[in-house]
């Protein structure tokens, strides 16, 4: 592949399915959440390899033992400040959590280029500097879409390293099996494969493969939730992650984006995390 195709390849993909432009785009800054439960604190965390990340920690007013610790990664085309209705008033979580919400490499205000395998090291300083900060029993990670597929690349990687763990259990809203089998749903991908190289470069460094990252995850310690609805990420998808992994599962007639607005799913979460 020619330094010309190659950077075709980088700003196609990143352009249709990673959507960076949307990342940068911010509608409703969590700083103006309409909740007086949360204290929202904004956070700059350095990643092992000098990469600063740009993080929110949503902060309930009095933290108790009862409070519980959520790390959440969000989808493509999103930023932290896409999930600020979730925390609102009448938000489904608006509970006794304390929740860190980051931004990946180059996505929002972040510097830094997005791959597989450096994406890692954001999470790993994000967990890491939620435990130095808050010391908690536990640390949940709840992801969405993409998120999902970061977060088991994350316990693949914590695994094969022999890391310390500092999380306990994982839910995934709308996970996909690998990057590639919904990159194929689309007519244009499958256009651009006929670049000689453009497959495996994709592979390389963006091909996430959830359903065979879920079994370094420990058992009973994953909640897959799906909706039947999700016309992006197929439910099916899912199903193959829960077989792979032998996790639990809920599917509920949401779509891709409704299924994390769920409260029933949402109060399916915290009986899990109990």
């Amino acid at each position: 592949m020619t330094d010309k195709d190659l950077n075709f390849v980088l700003r196609f993909f990143k352009s249709k399915f990673l959507n960076l432009a949307d990342t940068r785009c911010i509608k409703n800054p969590l700083d103006k959440l309409f909740n007086d439960y949360f204290v929202v604190k904004n956070y700059k965390i350095k990643t092992s390899d000098d990469i600063n990340l740009a993080a929110t920690i949503l902060e309930p007013k009095l933290i108790n033992q009862e409070t519980i610790f959520i790390l959440f990664c969000h989808g493509t085309g999103s930023n932290r400040h896409s999930l600020r209705d979730l925390f609102e008033v009448n938000g489904v979580l608006n509970r006794n959590i304390c929740a860190l919400i980051l931004d990946y490499r180059e996505f929002a205000e972040n510097d830094g280029s997005f791959d597989i395998l450096h994406v890692n090291y954001d999470i790993d300083a994000c967990v890491r500097f939620f435990n130095r900060k808050y010391k908690p029993n536990k640390i949940h990670l709840i992801g969405h879409s993409l998120g999902t597929a970061i977060l088991l690349e994350y316990v693949k990687f914590i695994k094969i390293n022999e890391r310390k763990k500092f999380y306990d259990k994982i839910v995934l809203f709308a996970p996909f099996s690998s990057l590639i089998e919904v990159c194929e749903q689309f007519y244009i991908f499958k256009i651009a494969c006929l670049i000689p190289g453009f497959k495996n470069y994709v592979v390389k460094k963006y091909g996430y493969l959830s359903d065979i990252n879920v079994t370094y995850a420990d058992k009973n310690t994953v909640l897959i939730i799906h909706g039947r609805n999700d016309s992006l990420i197929p439910y099916t998808q899912g199903l193959k992650i829960v077989k792979e992994g032998n996790t639990d599962v809920l599917i509920t007639d949401d779509d891709h984006d409704s299924v994390i607005r769920n409260s029933y799913a949402w109060d399916k979460v915290f009986i899990f995390f109990d």
